[in-house]
């Protein structure tokens, strides 16, 4: 038994899926994912050089894993 924590950051819903179909097939159990939308400190010029960073919010991101799984 295996948990993983998904990025919620600059990944797509798509990428997101072919991870979890990934985990279905193998041994894991468990998905995690942040809820919060400030970044690590260490990306801090990444974001100011760009503006934003795509961030898929938490909470609803493990309601559509459910969904899925």
């Amino acid at each position: 038994m295996f948990g993983s924590q998904l990025v919620n950051e600059q990944a797509t819903w798509e990428e997101i899926k072919v991870v979890l179909e990934v985990m279905e097939s193998g041994r894991w159990t468990s998905v995690f994912a942040y809820d919060h939308f400030i970044p690590p400190w260490h990306r801090t010029d990444e974001i100011m050089e760009h503006g934003f960073l795509n961030t898929l919010e938490g909470w609803a991101l493990l309601a559509s894993v459910a969904a899925v799984t």
